[in-house]
């Protein structure tokens, strides 16, 4: 006997909750690209987004490397338009650096500030005292909002220090994945080196470096702003 078309309905609509991504699964992909393995990262995540296609964890992480470490603005910005709209505060943040990557800076600023506002988040906390810092706009509010989202963490703190708002540590963390951070509270020489540590490993082909390399000149690691 066939279901009658309300009860059809009924059922559709009682779907149980996509479930999560297995921490395995982000944890294997998370440590290739902490080894620069780009492909192999962008490849564990494509292979975990076929059967959960809408999870932002894997969106965020994908469009990242898709901007970052391949320079492929247009994709990053589909993958970050397609996040729920419970992680619109971080949309507007990736939207944000994708207009970096444009040479848009004045519609990246507008986006950070609508990320914040929306939910204050670390990530772009940081990222618009960086890019104001640079231009030598005040950052006042936006340092407040690094210390106040993640003030203890390593890598605000080392920005809060570059900032002169805090003392630098006396040792400072190893590892690629903190060059830009080092850079910023060392000499100029020793920053370039840094960076060009940076471009190296973050970057998957020469495209992405010098796509990466026009952000990160206006990054206070290379303009030494005070």
């Amino acid at each position: 006997m066939r279901a009658s078309l309300p009860l059809l309905l009924l059922l559709a609509g009682c779907k149980t909750p996509p479930e999560a991504v297995p921490q395995s699964v982000i944890g294997a992909a998370d440590e290739a690209a902490t080894r620069s393995d780009w492909p192999a990262a962008r490849a564990a995540f494509e292979r975990a987004s076929l059967d959960y296609p809408d999870d932002p964890v894997l969106l965020l992480r994908l469009a990242r490397i898709d901007l970052e470490a391949y320079g492929d603005v247009a994709r990053a910005e589909g993958r970050y338009e397609r996040l729920p709209r419970a992680n619109r505060a971080h949309a507007l943040h990736g939207l944000g650096r994708c207009a970096l990557w444009r040479g848009d800076e004045a519609r990246a600023l507008d986006l950070f500030r609508a990320s914040l506002a929306k939910r204050p988040t670390p990530g772009c906390a940081r990222d618009l005292a960086l890019r104001l810092l640079a231009r030598g706009e005040p950052a006042d509010d936006a340092l407040d909002a690094v210390e106040a989202t993640s003030g203890g963490t390593l890598r605000s703190r080392l920005l809060l220090a570059a900032a002169g708002r805090a003392p630098a540590p006396p040792l400072l963390p190893e590892g690629w994945t903190y060059a830009l951070e080092r850079a910023r509270l060392k000499p100029l020489e020793e920053a370039r080196a840094e960076v060009d540590l940076y471009l190296d490993r973050a970057c998957a082909t020469p495209s992405a470096r010098e796509a990466m390399a026009r952000v990160l000149a206006g990054d206070p690691a290379l303009r030494r702003n005070p």
